[in-house]
Formats: C-alpha cells, sequence, structure tokens
C-alpha cells in the first residue's frame, strides 16, 4: 500500500496540472462558442433577418435561427463541466493520498 501512495503521490501532480490545462481549454471554448452566438445574433439584427412584430416573436426568431451556435455553447459548457469533474477527483484523490501519507509516517515513527 505504502509503495502504491507513494507512486500516485508522484504521478498526481503532472496529471492535475493536465486536468488544470484541459480546464482552460475548455473554458476558452465556451467563450468562442458563447461569442460566435452573439455574433450570430448581431448579424441576425443588423441584416433585418429578425423582424418579428413583438419581443416574444423576435426572441423566438433568434432562437430558431441560432440553434446550432446554442447547441454549441451547451456543448462547450458540457464539456468544460466534465474537465472540471475530473480535475476536482484528481484534487480529492490527492488530498486523500496526502492524508494517507501523513498517517504512514506517523505510523513509522
Amino acid at each position: 500500500m505504502k509503495d502504491h501512495v507513494i507512486k500516485r503521490l508522484m504521478e498526481l501532480p503532472n496529471q492535475l496540472m493536465e486536468a488544470e490545462r484541459e480546464v482552460i481549454v475548455a473554458q476558452n471554448e465556451v467563450q468562442k462558442a458563447k461569442a460566435a452566438l452573439v455574433e450570430k445574433e448581431t448579424e441576425l439584427l443588423i441584416n433585418g433577418e429578425i423582424d418579428g412584430k413583438n419581443a416574444a416573436i423576435r426572441d423566438a426568431q433568434l432562437k430558431d435561427k441560432t440553434a446550432a451556435e446554442r447547441e454549441a455553447v451547451a456543448e462547450a459548457e458540457k464539456t468544460l463541466s466534465f474537465k472540471k469533474l475530473i480535475l476536482n477527483g484528481l484534487q480529492g484523490e490527492f488530498k486523500a493520498l496526502r492524508s494517507v501519507a501523513q498517517l504512514l509516517v506517523v505510523e513509522v515513527e
């Protein structure tokens, strides 16, 4: 068990760094997807493609004509949540292993 704890404690910093990098990449993808959505909405409004008589109709038209962009935002957010889940799991494992390592040190003394 002691060897396993030591091995994992040596591996985890690199895995944590990679998981943090993946979270940053996923956050950037969310921002890009949101920017693309805003850009599409702006384009539709400027080009007069949204011409509903009231706000509810215009909103429905916008949602209809930006469905792909909204889906891209949802997918990017889902990926980000998954990457954060992985990072949190690795952080929890690291904390738990550090506690076990401290107990093993006390046990040896």
